[in-house]
């Protein structure tokens, strides 16, 4: 802007130099007015001077012929005068108007002589001397007149070239404004370029936006992740705590059994009934401590989970917070990028005015050339009409000399301010190169929130195994609810068992009462036989109503098997909802995901040089999220299993302590039943009791593989939570290489459209005709030259939008290629179900063939960079050899400076694309890097694989 207001300003000064200019040739032309008035006042004297003295060659006529003799010399000396001064040029009137008032005065004095002698004639012959005299000192003045005449042509010759090299002058300053039109037209190309800039930084301002849009989402996921943690470790503390309670209620019964025990001690010297009675109760009691122990083994192991779970709830605190934090540093360089355009944006508003009033004032300055041109092509005819009547000005030449002289010096002064402006512009293209490279720090953030994308893949992979589980419960809650059928089923026909029991039991009570009514009518007058009859018919009722009880106590069991089953169903139902829930989000993350492929198809070009290194890798990621999803259903199943072996411990404690009445009942009725009754019921008692071992150990069994099923999950869980990260990785890098797709399309696009531009270029460069004149030549030089400045500016807008890994060499596109291909890879065996992920032929060819669409493009770039170079070349020979001798040194200094600068240009671009390269070969590392990680990842996960296996 600088540099467009010290142009504006000598602009100024040399319109002020031309108005002077202008005023002096007023001035000089108001003075030759008046000159030429004054002529024409000496030619009407000579005219009046002619008529006198006709009317004294006839008044002495009549005189003698002495006087008619000098009559005559005085006639031929005065229209000798007359002819000299008609002879003489009217430049020499305006140059000596002393010399006419000379004149005038001697021609006056001449006629009062004439006069006088024409009244002495008549009185003597003096008179006749005395106009010899006067004709000999007219004939002196004349020669003095001729040698003044000389004189003056000499200074018409000195002020003709004065107003040759005014012409030069003006001229050169024509030319220096003509130059100072065009750095203003460069100056508004400039303009266009800042303002292009200014919508390229907007737009990626925006996606910034979008793309921290997308993190508080990410947040939001994981805060969500962090609550269902809370509310799983939430769970298991109610689950320890439902431990803990069974474990005080079987330390009660181990102490009741204990005192039992005691009691039993105290009454089971005499009767071998207490005995068995006594190791029954120690057989329950080592059980009891068993499951007591087992418990506290399992309390033992959920503590250690349950803390671990409290650290993973911490760590994903931290990482919440870490994250938000994040989002609030991206959400502050938002507002200082958004701060940054605004300012940019004013500065732009600001060059525009600027540039506006300057192209009005370049308007102004054009029509004032215009004019001038006008009125220099009038005062040029002036002076070719009045070329002969400068030699009178030769003084006032020598001051518009001066002024010329002064003219020149001011010609100098702007001469080096010009020089200042171009060390001005110099200082421009540094901020201009600054500006870019703060472009470039910019697109290196973009870099960096893209890394965070990457997550976004881990979570529609989250979604999917969540999808995947929730499918997994519903099936082993089919398989469950399959499982408590089948349990009902045994359950009933327990019942019906026990229910033919009870009726044995009852027809041995009928035999029994019938066997004690034989008894009584046979021996009714023994006390004694009635009395151990009455008993035994008190203990057979006793039997009986223990047998009820334990018909009731069936019937409560099928109640809470039927509520269990109703509480299944509830959960069925639960999960059922989850799985719709699930089904949504993985219907949205499955949309989100076919976004992103559309948005890959491009990009999708050089995948298929790393699918073989890749195959390994995705295999690798493959498997711990396999594994990962086993364990987590073997988990879910155990744990089903584990609550469904509580519940049926307890059931079997409770028929337990209900058949040990039973026992009891039965063992005081052995005296009175068969021995073989009373050996099937030792047999049934023997069977539920190698049961009740058979279940306790399976129950320690699976509590022990849950425990360490628990272990595996873990850490299955944490390798998820890295694969989650690869996959956000992943999904960024697949959101740049889309964002660079579009921008090779589009750079593509404009590449082709400046084809075509400069085909119509040369096309009517080489439909010009030969005949033209050098003003054509050089017009037509322009504007090839300005075309090819054009397009080399967008040539190098190209080449900095390519510095973000489209380079023209495929070693630079390959390695981002190379991972953005791994990464999908990984998506889609994540997304298969069992299918095989290694591709076909045609699935090869495919890649293959979109590949090298942008090879094209970007061969179609540089073949027309080349051809714009080679254009300009050969403009630049041809206007070289092919222009006519110029009118001219100006417009040759013109067309050599335009060619100064087109090398200058192409000079700067190459510096440009030297430091694309470097930026490339920056990214080619970085990427080698991030692909050496995921490696070591991966040998990661097959590490931790191999001791899970």
């Amino acid at each position: 802007v600088r540099d467009n207001g010290k142009r504006v300003s000598a602009a100024n000064k040399a319109a002020e130099m031309l108005a002077k200019h202008d005023a002096t040739i007023r001035e000089q032309a108001a003075k030759l007015e008046s000159l030429h008035q004054r002529a024409v006042m000496t030619e009407t004297e000579n005219h009046r001077l002619k008529s006198m003295f006709t009317l004294v060659s006839e008044n002495t006529n009549t005189q003698s012929s002495t006087q008619s003799s000098t009559r005559g010399v005085c006639d031929t000396e005065v229209h000798a005068l007359v002819d000299a001064e008609t002879r003489l040029d009217v430049t020499s009137a305006y140059a000596k108007t002393t010399h006419d008032e000379q004149r005038k005065n001697t021609l006056e004095s001449v006629t009062e002589s004439a006069a006088q002698r024409e009244s002495q004639l008549i009185v003597s012959i003096q008179a006749y001397v005395d106009l010899k005299n006067i004709a000999d000192e007219l004939a002196h003045q004349l020669k003095v007149e001729r040698h003044a005449r000389n004189q003056a042509e000499n200074t018409l010759r000195v002020a003709e070239a004065a107003a040759a090299v005014a012409r030069a002058e003006s001229e050169k300053a024509y030319s220096d404004i003509k130059q100072k039109s065009s750095e203003l037209k460069i100056v508004a190309a400039e303009r266009d370029d800042a303002r292009f800039e200014l919508q390229t930084v907007t737009e990626m301002l925006r996606m910034e936006r979008e793309t921290l849009r997308a993190e508080t989402e990410t947040v939001l996921g994981v805060n969500q992740d962090t609550e269902m943690f809370r509310l799983e470790i939430a769970r298991l503390k109610t689950l320890v705590q439902g431990l803990v309670a069974t474990r005080e209620e079987l330390i009660l019964e181990l102490r009741k059994a204990k005192t039992e025990k005691l009691d039993a001690e105290k009454c089971s010297i005499p009767q071998y009934a207490e005995r068995a009675k006594v190791s029954e109760a120690n057989s329950e009691i080592s059980r009891a401590k068993n499951t007591i122990m087992t418990l506290n083994a399992e309390q033992d192991v959920l503590e250690p989970l349950l803390d671990t779970r409290a650290e993973e709830l911490a760590a994903a605190n931290i990482r919440a917070r870490q994250q938000s934090q994040a989002t609030e540093e991206a959400l502050h360089a938002l507002a200082a990028a958004d701060a940054r355009s605004l300012a940019a944006t004013e500065v732009g508003s600001d060059i525009s005015c600027r540039l506006h009033i300057a192209n009005d004032q370049s308007h102004e300055m054009s029509l004032t050339k215009f004019n001038l041109c006008t009125e220099v092509g009038a005062l040029r005819r002036e002076l070719q009409a009045v070329a002969e009547d400068l030699a009178a000005m030769t003084r006032e030449q020598q001051m518009v000399n001066n002024e010329l002289i002064d003219c020149t010096s001011e010609r100098d002064q702007l001469a080096l301010k010009l020089n200042q402006a171009n060390v001005a512009n110099t200082k421009l293209d540094a901020i201009i190169k600054a500006t870019k490279r703060e472009v470039e720090d910019v697109f290196a953030a973009y870099q960096e929130l893209g890394s965070e994308n990457q997550r976004l893949c881990t979570a529609a992979s989250a979604l999917e195994r969540d999808n995947q589980r929730a499918a997994l419960a519903r099936d082993v809650s089919n398989s469950e609810f399959e499982k408590i059928h089948a349990r009902v089923r045994v359950l009933e026909k327990e019942k019906r068992q026990f229910v033919i029991d009870i009726q044995a039991f009852e027809r041995q009570v009928e035999s029994l009462s019938r066997k004690l009514a034989d008894t009584e009518r046979t021996s009714a007058g023994a006390d004694q036989g009635t009395s151990q009859s009455y008993t035994q018919v008190a203990a057979a009722d006793v039997i009986a109503t223990h047998l009820g009880h334990a018909h009731q106590q069936l019937q409560r069991e099928l109640a809470a098997a039927d509520s269990n089953i109703r509480v299944m169903r509830a959960k069925l139902v639960d999960s059922q909802s989850e799985c719709e829930t699930a089904r949504q989000h993985w219907r949205i993350e499955t949309n989100r995901v076919r976004r992103l492929e559309t948005l890959l198809a491009g990009t999708r070009a050089r995948e298929y040089s790393v699918e073989q290194s890749s195959v390994d890798s995705g295999q690798h990621m493959s498997l711990p999220k396999q594994n990962n999803h086993t364990f987590e259903t073997q988990a879910l199943t155990l744990w089903i299993k584990c609550q469904d072996l509580e519940d049926q411990i307890k059931e079997l404690h409770a028929t337990a302590s209900y058949k040990h009445t039973s026992v009891t009942s039965t063992e005081r009725l052995t005296a009175t039943v068969s021995p073989q009754q009373s050996d099937d019921s030792g047999a049934k008692l023997i069977d539920a009791e190698q049961r009740v071992d058979d279940t306790t150990k399976t129950i320690a069994r699976l509590t022990a593989e849950a425990s360490r099923l628990k272990q595996i999950i873990d850490g299955s869980v944490a390798e998820a939570a890295v694969a989650q990260q690869q996959a956000t990785m992943t999904q960024s890098q697949l959101d740049n290489a889309a964002h660079r797709e579009s921008l090779l399309l589009a750079r593509a696009k404009h590449a082709d459209e400046s084809a075509l531009e400069f085909q119509q270029v040369q096309q009517a460069a080489k439909g010009e005709k030969p005949r033209s004149n050098t003003r054509s030549h050089c017009l037509s030089g322009d504007m090839s030259s300005s075309v090819m400045k054009t397009r080399l500016d967008v040539a190098e807008l190209c080449a900095d939008s390519h510095a973000d890994g489209t380079n023209s060499s495929e070693s630079l596109f390959q390695p981002e290629m190379d991972i953005i291909h791994e990464k999908k890879q990984i998506i889609q065996l994540v997304l298969e179900d069992g299918g095989d992920p290694v591709f076909s032929a045609a699935a090869v060819h495919k890649p293959q063939a979109e590949l090298a669409n942008p090879i094209k493009r970007r061969a179609a770039v540089e073949t027309e960079s080349q051809a714009l170079t080679k254009s300009i070349e050969s403009l630049a020979a041809q206007s070289a050899a092919t222009v006519y001798p110029r009118k001219s040194t100006t417009e040759e200094g013109q067309f050599e400076e335009r060619l100064i600068e087109l090398q200058q240009e192409n000079a700067f671009l190459r510096s440009h694309l030297a430091g694309t390269e470097e930026a490339c070969e920056k990214m080619e590392k970085e990427l080698k890097r991030i692909q050496h990680e995921y490696n070591d990842l991966a040998q990661s996960f097959a590490d931790n694989l191999e001791p899970a296996d």
